[in-house]
């Protein structure tokens, strides 16, 4: 399986997110994204900081 950068895996997440009829846990987009919760924790906190 080919690495995946974090910049990939956070635009996975925000598509997500934007396409969802109601808002995603991060249990949910681990499931729907199949990356690993802690990862989408950290993507997520570190996005936040960053960005909002």
């Amino acid at each position: 399986m080919p690495k995946v950068s974090s910049i990939t895996r956070v635009l996975e997440i925000i598509e997500a997110v934007s396409y969802a009829s109601k808002p995603l846990s991060p249990l949910e987009l681990s499931q729907e994204l199949d990356i690993p919760k802690p990862t989408i924790h950290r993507l997520i906190q570190t996005w936040l900081m960053m960005v909002f």
